[in-house]
């Protein structure tokens, strides 16, 4: 409804005016007379306060008579506030002012009784702004029963008062369906999926039932999602959403239900750029040409490994140094004997955290305009076949590529990405794309691999500490299913190790009077003859360290110290028969050394995102898309979702967590720091207890922790890790590609 004036001569009266508040007469602030005399006969429901105070200033008999009127009201308020009236008579005063509003509160819910289809009201409403709208009569007698002067969208008391005029008006009108409500059983359906939820709110408030939610996702999705890519440079990653369906009998032939989609979003960094419109630019002529010199690409990626090694190096080097300084200063001589906070309850001078590495890696994220985000719309195949996949790059392409786009850039998990990498070589038309391996992923796999070679030397010691103690716990630990636990066992050995590696060297200065250095302590594992001690030099502080610089580089963004962690780390996955990974590196690195000098900058810049704007909470593409599929599930109703509801729950994703916030419930952003000292503490006394990392000099077979002898080759494995890469790129350059060891088969 338009709220103008209806004055005939507002347009003359704030000619010469800056301000002015527009009135609803309904809500009978102004004298009849007043009305009578501006509007006369005319149906308008608003007068502005510079009519109607120039209408007054000329019409002195209605001004003494307002003014006569306003000393009577005056004189009333006072009597009810000196309790002159019993509460008889106040409840009588009470129903009579219900009556005179009750004309006013049905217009009232008639202008607003469809407003809740309007999504703009919804993710836009604020209690105070409604209220003002409301009848006022009401809205300042439940002010006066709250005690509150002023209305505050700040206050929870506002929305309070805004939640109870809604259901007195609900009282009035049984039909009502308001924002404020509606919305809240949105987030009810949300939460539960339960239609039974929906309408236990429904029956007690104006919040619509289970049915009128269901329209409502309906009609807001009818909209397809194929989104109108803004002019500029962009990453899109997809990734595979599923739900399993369940199943409470047994059947013949019975098969697990499943219900899979290819979900896509698009990410808009922060800084706006126009490279994918330059023609000359797409990947079709420097990736995928057929006269690419592979001996030369091998070469230049032996010497970004060389560049890498180096900023490595300048990073383990700056941590040992740290660490065997703060460590020397935590021994302390007793009764002729070196001892520390491990041995005794001593103090020591600081503890290993994760930020002490994470600060000392530069920060790329623009935290004050961070990427946007943009969901497409599902496409309906499970991206797990050449076929599957072959599809979705042909959706996504046609999607970026339109207009002036020449080239994109698609990020996804390891499988799609070796077979997406395949496909592309024999399809012209997705010779427009650059493939980049999601680094989230990239992440899981380098801390599975880690696991399965420090499993036996060690892990298994430090599980049981950790009490996973019955044979399916320990299983599930082996295998680094849940990938948040399985980095902070990580974390534990690397710090707790690491720590007790750097006991026996400064110890053994100590002894000789001298003041340990990083040199010396590179010439003491060097010179090392314990093979348990040679074992984890490589495997601690090389690979387990390389993973953290690599997650570090992740979260600050920084393409260095990413490159740097996974190129030092890359040579495990040539030991462990993991050839996905060994050809997604070697793709990965080809592109990278091949791209022309514009994109290796733009790349730099947007390795990973941090899409809440927080220096540290960077990540990689597919696991921002990761987040919004844990959102689409969430938006899911109960049971096995179709094609409809897979598109409702997606169209409406970003609308739903406006209104969302808008109720009440934002998306907080985690500052949570898992402590892990304590662990840290057993970790170093158990591995003290044992001796393992003693006699470093003397040549011993190499046993696990718990004594347990170990395969003789296994001290060798760094450097066998290192000839099996090295003979990997040797066998492309002489015309090995990459995908040969893997079988061409077609899931569908």
């Amino acid at each position: 409804m338009s709220r103008k004036c209806g004055c005939a001569d507002h347009e003359s009266n704030v000619k010469d005016v800056n301000e002015f508040k527009i009135i609803d007469i309904r809500h009978k602030t102004i004298a009849k007379s007043t009305i009578n005399g501006l509007l006369g006969k005319r149906r308008v429901n608003f007068l502005c306060s510079c009519c109607v105070r120039k209408y007054e200033n000329e019409n002195p008999t209605c001004d003494n008579a307002k003014r006569q009127k306003k000393s009577e009201c005056a004189n009333f308020i006072e009597q009810i506030s000196t309790g002159v009236f019993d509460e008889s008579e106040l409840s009588k005063i009470s129903f009579a002012i219900g009556k005179q509003i009750c004309s006013s509160v049905n217009q009232d819910i008639h202008s607003i009784e469809n407003m809740y289809n309007d999504e703009d009201a919804l993710s836009s409403f604020s209690p105070s702004s409604w209220l003002r709208d409301r009848n006022q009569i009401l809205t300042n007698f439940l002010k006066g029963v709250v005690d509150i002067s002023a209305l505050d969208d700040s206050d929870s008391r506002t929305a309070a008062i805004a939640a109870s005029v809604d259901c007195l008006y609900k009282a009035k009108c049984q039909t009502l369906v308001t924002p404020l409500f509606f919305s809240r059983n949105l987030i009810n359906y949300h939460v539960s999926g339960s239609k039974l939820i929906c309408n236990l709110l429904a029956g007690l408030s104006p919040a619509g039932t289970y049915t009128t939610v269901l329209k409502w996702l309906d009609n807001h999705s009818t909209t397809n999602n194929q989104v109108p890519v803004p002019a500029t440079d962009i990453t899109t990653y997809f990734d595979n959403n599923q739900v399993l369906l369940r199943n409470w009998r047994v059947r013949c032939d019975a098969r697990v239900g499943l219900s899979a989609i290819t979900s896509v979003v698009h990410i808009i960094p922060s800084r706006p750029s126009s490279l994918q419109y330059d023609p000359a630019l797409s990947p079709s002529s420097w990736l995928y040409s057929p006269n690419i010199d592979l001996e030369m690409v091998c070469d230049r990626i032996h010497a970004m490994q060389i560049k890498c090694d180096g900023y490595f190096t300048q990073l383990r080097n700056s941590y040992l140094k740290q660490r065997i300084s703060e460590i020397y200063n935590d021994q302390m001589l007793i009764n002729g004997e070196i001892v520390d906070f491990i041995d005794g309850d001593l103090p020591f001078s600081s503890s290993p955290y994760l930020s002490q590495i994470y600060e000392s890696i530069p920060c790329n994220h623009n935290t004050l305009n961070p990427p946007k985000t943009l969901l497409n719309d599902p496409i309906m195949v499970n991206p797990c076949s050449f076929r599957s996949v072959e599809s979705v790059l042909h959706s996504i392409s046609s999607t970026c590529c339109s207009g002036d786009r020449s080239w994109t850039v698609v990020g996804c998990d390891g499988l799609p990405y070796a077979l997406a990498s395949r496909k592309i070589q024999d399809i012209p038309s997705l010779k427009n794309i650059i493939l980049t391996p999601g680094l989230g992923h990239q992440e899981i796999n380098m801390t599975r691999a880690l696991f399965k070679i420090l499993w036996d030397p060690m892990l298994v010691d430090l599980a049981k500490i950790l009490n996973y103690k019955s044979k399916r716990a320990i299983a599930t630990c082996k295998n680094a299913y849940n990938h948040h636990k399985s980095w902070q066992i990580l974390c534990i050995t690397f710090f707790g190790t690491c720590d007790e590696i750097i006991l026996q060297y400064v110890r053994s200065e100590m002894e000789n009077n001298n003041v340990p250095s990083l040199t010396e302590f590179y010439n003491f594992l060097g010179a090392a003859e314990n093979p348990n001690v040679s074992f984890l030099k490589d495997c601690i502080l090389t690979y387990l360290f390389a993973l953290i610089i690599f997650r570090a580089g992740v979260r600050r963004n920084n393409a260095d110290a990413i490159m740097a962690g996974k190129m030092k780390f890359a040579p495990l996955f040539y030991s462990l028969n993991m050839l996905f990974y060994q050809e997604i590196h070697f793709r990965d690195c080809m592109a990278r050394v091949l791209m022309p000098q514009e994109i290796k900058e733009w790349w730099t810049e947007n390795e990973s995102f941090s899409t809440s704007g927080s220096p540290i909470k960077g990540e990689g593409g597919d696991f921002v898309l990761e987040a919004k599929n844990k959102a689409i599930k969430q938006w899911l109703p109960a049971g096995m979702p179709d094609e409809r509801r897979w598109r409702r729950s997606i169209r409406n994703l970003d609308r739903l967590q406006k209104i969302r916030e808008n109720v009440g419930i934002k998306e907080s952003i985690s500052t949570m720091k898992v402590n892990i000292q304590p662990e840290i503490k057993a970790w170093r006394v158990h591995v003290r207890s044992t001796r393992y990392l003693t006699q470093t000099k003397e040549k011993k077979e190499h046993i696990s922790i718990r004594g347990e002898i170990l395969d003789h080759d296994l001290v060798h494995f760094a450097i066998k890790s290192k000839e099996n890469m090295q003979m990997y790129l040797e066998d492309i350059c002489h015309g090995h590609k990459p995908d040969d060891d893997k079988e061409d088969e077609d899931d569908d």
